[in-house]
């Protein structure tokens, strides 16, 4: 497609792909905001590894309780210090780990696996996984990519 002789089609992809971004960003900060004005904490479980829908990055899957209803969450796969085998995906789906949600919509949630997220939502570090968050989900972003 062409106007004034210019090839439109790449501005068009560019177009898209930062509308994606943006739209994934305002996103990410109403939820944040809305976990910053009202949440209340619970403990929910890793229920499975794999790519999320709206990206082609692997990432993880969560589910918690609340008043007997089972929502459901995700986390980044650039939360994961490492390349996970079958038996740590195991160890980790037993851990329970701390969740936040909004009272008034749990949908709006976050599982709190990285220490700068319990520092973010002011939530003391558990001591009792402490490990597992340090092992798993406790190195830097520049150290994920030298030992992923």
């Amino acid at each position: 497609m062409k106007i004034l002789n210019i090839d439109i089609r790449p501005w068009i992809v560019v177009l898209i792909f930062v509308s994606v971004v943006i739209y994934g960003t305002y996103e990410d900060s109403i939820k944040n905001n809305k976990l910053n004005q009202s949440r209340l904490l619970t403990q929910g479980n890793i229920t499975g590894f794999g790519y999320s829908r709206r990206s082609s990055n692997m990432g993880g899957s969560f589910e918690f309780e609340v008043n007997g209803r089972t929502y459901q969450g995700s986390f980044k796969h650039s939360y994961i210090c490492h390349r996970l085998s079958y038996s740590d995906e195991d160890t980790l789906k037993k851990v329970r780990f701390p969740v936040l949600y909004h009272p008034a919509d749990p949908n709006v949630n976050v599982i709190l696996l990285k220490k700068a997220q319990y520092e973010r939502y002011n939530v003391p570090y558990p001591d009792d996984i402490w490990g597992v968050l340090d092992e798993y989900f406790g190195c830097t972003q520049l150290e994920r990519y030298f030992t992923y």
